[in-house]
């Protein structure tokens, strides 16, 4: 998770608006936007749970 975060950090802009970054070994996926000034995790969830818990969070 450490290193998803860290990639997240030097390269923001590699996924879409609102990105996901899947974790390596682990069922979970990462989702941030990227702002002005700032990276904001809108979620960190495992992907067997519904996608329409996050999408609120939005």
């Amino acid at each position: 998770m450490r290193d998803v975060f860290q990639q997240i950090q030097t390269t923001p802009t590699l996924y879409t608006v609102v990105r996901m970054a899947l974790v390596r070994r682990f069922p979970y996926v990462i989702l941030y936007r990227v702002e002005a000034t700032r990276i904001v995790v809108v979620s960190v969830f495992h992907t067997s749970r519904d996608p329409k818990i996050w999408r609120r969070r939005l």
